[in-house]
C-alpha cells in the first residue's frame, strides 16, 4: 500500500467497485467485488447514465457535511497576519489564476493546503506528484507545462527545499 486505505475491507462488508485503466491488484487489504477497466472518465459517465434518481435517496447529511467543509475552507482566506496563512496564499493564487491556467505543486506541507483548498476549474490545471512525493518536481513540471501551453499562465509553487533541488540548473 502506498497510502492508507479509507477503510479496511472485510468479507461481507462494503461493496467496492475498482475503476481504473488496469485490473485491481488483489491482496488481503484490497479485494473489490466489481471492476470497471478502461477509460475512467467514460466509466464514470456510463455509471451516471445507468443511475436514476431514487425517491428514497436522502442527501441531507451529505449537504450538511459539504456546507461544513466549505465553511472550514473559507476560514483564513482574508487573514492579514504575517507570516501569511496558507489559506490566504491559496485564495490569493486562485484569484489571479484563470480557469485554464496551471499551477504545478512541488512537495511540502503547503501541497496539502493547495490540494484541499484550490478548486480546479478545468482538467490538467493542477499538477502534483502524489505517489512518490518527489521533491523538486514543481519547477520542472511548471516549465514543461508552459512549453506545452505557452498561452496559459503557469505558476510553480515550491518551498525552499524543492526549489533548491533544481535551482542551480537555472
Amino acid at each position: 500500500m502506498v497510502e492508507k486505505p479509507p477503510f479496511f475491507m472485510r468479507d461481507n462488508g462494503l461493496n467496492v467497485i475498482h475503476i481504473n485503466f488496469s485490473t485491481a491488484e488483489v491482496d488481503p487489504v484490497y479485494f473489490p467485488q466489481t471492476e470497471m477497466i478502461g477509460d475512467i472518465a467514460n466509466s464514470i459517465w456510463q455509471l451516471n447514465e445507468r443511475l436514476s434518481p431514487q425517491a428514497h435517496w436522502d442527501f441531507t447529511y451529505f449537504m450538511k457535511a459539504r456546507d461544513a467543509m466549505l465553511e472550514h475552507e473559507h476560514k483564513g482566506i482574508d487573514d492579514p497576519r504575517f507570516p501569511m496563512y496558507p489559506q490566504r496564499l491559496v485564495a490569493d493564487v486562485r484569484k489571479v489564476m484563470g480557469k485554464e491556467d496551471i499551477i504545478a505543486l512541488d512537495n511540502g506541507v503547503y501541497k496539502i493546503w493547495f490540494a484541499r483548498n484550490y478548486h480546479a476549474n478545468s482538467p490538467n490545471t493542477v499538477l502534483l506528484d502524489n505517489a512518490l512525493a518527489s521533491m523538486g518536481a514543481g519547477l520542472p513540471s511548471a516549465m514543461a507545462a508552459k512549453m506545452v501551453s505557452p498561452d496559459k499562465k503557469v505558476v510553480a509553487i515550491c518551498g525552499d527545499g524543492g526549489f533548491m533541488m533544481n535551482s542551480q540548473e537555472l
